[in-house]
């Protein structure tokens, strides 16, 4: 048991602000030159909840100067969840990566939140292989497909790079286990030692006790990323396995492991029992087949998931959104970000709405694909650092003055209604923030907040940030930043006010991270866990530049903002 003898003990005033603790070391930590990639732990123990813990990792150069902007120098920001900490010593561990450049860094403790008293001791940190992270392989040898060609299979919580060898095990076929409706993934490995042109798959129809037809398989290629700079301490640096290639054939590389993503789709109300099948493989000089086995469980999944996820897509192609609609349904998420049919212009100060498109984008955009979340356009009006606005004007009007809240709530009032006629302002967030930091962005929510209501009483409010006391009577939907914002205590008196719970955790972008996918699958668990209803996804298409070749769009991890990539071409 930690006794803590040695502790620091951080306490906050009864009513304030952020409180800046004096923990920052004097001088920087030197890190070794032989190593990127550190652990750092330390003892904490929460007597009285704050809002945020936060400990900040500044970097300095080897000659002890402080690396600044710290945007530009990979400063680190880590918030350990404060619920596992509460009225009891706990150990906490988190993982950060030095730049080059980085000679030393330097430690300081946030904690936010009036009244709050943290204990903490023995903060330490330590190199780290990043090795440690690799997910354990459960996939077998198969039979050599042709001579110089070896083949096994692999399951889909590990990523297979290019330089991965054929498991030792051998003798356990592919099988699979699916109830109706749900997809389930193998990968099936190549490594040739010549070059094997013009490769393609194709399946058979599996027999059973019924039928399982070939069209509910689909086989992609397994694109490589090029990943030069290591944003986590659980990165690998060189051609990273991430992007489903669409190409119906592919030419397989000599001396490389090339994965092939095989997704079965098991149609509803497939009988249940065990079928089997083969995939075919052709290439030039190349033919192999590889025996599938499949049990169907005598269940279909819900049509809808009790966890809804909102995945919003930024960027697309012209004439490609359809088809970006589409995969999120093929995924079960529950909806997108904004559906159009709104229009505002402005005559002599006051704003016209026109909502006649509205029906058309309802049917086009929401119903086909059976979506129950959307953003209300227009009302999204900052973030982090403020004001989007930075003239301060919203539709040319001042923010905040009068004539912004009476035209503010006469078109929340207007688009409310419109959708309250087409049936689907239930399926509405009215998301006037993003990530509220400090007393005079809290203000501005609860403004904004109060002009929504006024306007639409049956509106459903939603706000990223964990739950605030001052705006618990006006927030339906708490996103909370994920796990660092949740407590039992503050969510109980959110739910007690009627709001419901989701959650969001960015990090699990990280496509370089070997465990990413073990990451991703074990996230909805650790919601239901918490009685978390709901997902966010900010952006699963925000490319500033081309992915393909710059993965590192959005800091602090490789692969932030995007899971969907253009296609090669760059044109859909």
């Amino acid at each position: 048991v930690h006794a803590g003898k040695q502790a620091v003990r951080i306490t906050n005033e009864p009513e304030g602000e952020k409180v800046l603790v004096g923990l920052s070391n004097p001088r920087p930590i030197p890190l070794p030159d032989d190593s990127r990639a550190f652990s750092v732990s330390l003892w904490m123990k929460v007597v009285q909840a704050p809002q945020m813990i936060e400990l900040r990792i500044a970097s300095a150069d080897r000659q002890g100067k402080t690396l600044t902007p710290w945007q530009e120098k990979g400063w680190r920001f880590i918030r350990p969840p404060i619920e596992p900490y509460l009225g009891e010593w706990k150990q906490f561990t988190a993982e950060f990566v030095a730049q080059e450049e980085w000679g030393g860094v330097l430690l300081t403790f946030w904690v936010n939140g009036a009244g709050a008293e943290v204990l903490v001791d023995d903060i330490t940190i330590e190199t780290m292989s990043p090795d440690r992270w690799q997910v354990a392989g459960v996939g077998s040898r198969l039979p050599d497909p042709a001579a110089g060609v070896r083949m096994w299979w692999e399951g889909p919580l590990r990523k297979v790079y290019p330089t991965e060898a054929p498991p030792e095990r051998t003798g356990d076929p592919i099988r699979l286990y699916a109830a109706g409706d749900e997809r389930e993934i193998v990968q099936l490995c190549l490594r040739p030692d010549q070059p094997v042109g013009n490769v393609s798959v194709s399946f058979a129809d599996a027999q059973g006790p019924g039928v399982l037809p070939a069209s509910a398989w689909k086989a992609n290629f397994v694109g490589l990323i090029p990943v030069a700079n290591l944003t986590s301490a659980h990165g690998i640096l060189g051609p990273t396995p991430d992007p489903l290639l669409p190409d119906p054939s592919r030419t397989l590389p000599a001396g490389e492991t090339t994965s092939l993503w095989v997704t079965l789709h098991v149609p509803r109300g497939t009988r249940a029992g065990d079928y089997t099948t083969r995939l075919t493989l052709k290439g030039d000089a190349f033919a192999a087949e590889v025996p599938l086995q499949v049990r169907v469980y005598g269940f279909d999944l819900p049509e809808r998931p009790s966890l809804r996820t909102i995945a919003r897509i930024w960027q697309s192609h012209p004439g490609y959104e359809d088809l970006f609609l589409k995969d999120l349904q093929d995924h079960r998420c529950a909806g997108t970000g904004y559906i159009g049919g709104v229009g505002i212009t402005s005559q002599d100060g006051r704003l016209v709405v026109d909502v006649s498109g509205l029906p058309k984008a309802i049917e086009g955009k929401l119903r086909p694909y059976g979506f129950e979340v959307f953003n209300v356009p227009s009302i999204f009006l900052g973030d982090a650092s403020g004001w989007y606005a930075k003239d301060g004007r919203w539709q040319g009007l001042e923010l905040l003055s009068p004539e912004f809240d009476r035209e503010f709530a006469a078109y929340c009032k207007q688009v409310g209604d419109a959708l309250r006629a087409e049936g689907v302002l239930e399926y509405a967030i009215w998301q006037i923030w993003d990530e509220p930091q400090d007393e005079e962005m809290r203000a501005h929510c609860k403004h904004l907040a109060e002009l929504v209501k006024q306007a639409v009483p049956d509106s459903r409010i939603y706000l990223t940030t964990g739950v605030i006391d001052e705006l618990i009577d006006l927030v339906d939907i708490w996103c909370l930043p994920w796990p660092s914002t949740y407590s039992q205590e503050s969510a109980q008196r959110a739910r007690d006010h009627g709001a419901e719970l989701w959650a969001y955790e960015n990090s699990l972008y990280s496509l370089d991270v070997p465990d990413s996918s073990l990451l991703l699958r074990a996230f909805p668990w650790r919601l239901k866990r918490y009685d978390i209803r709901g997902v966010e996804w900010w952006a699963v298409s925000q490319w500033k530049s081309d992915p393909w070749t710059v993965p590192n769009q959005y800091p602090p991890q490789n692969g932030g903002g995007f899971f969907l990539y253009p296609t090669p071409d760059r044109k859909g």
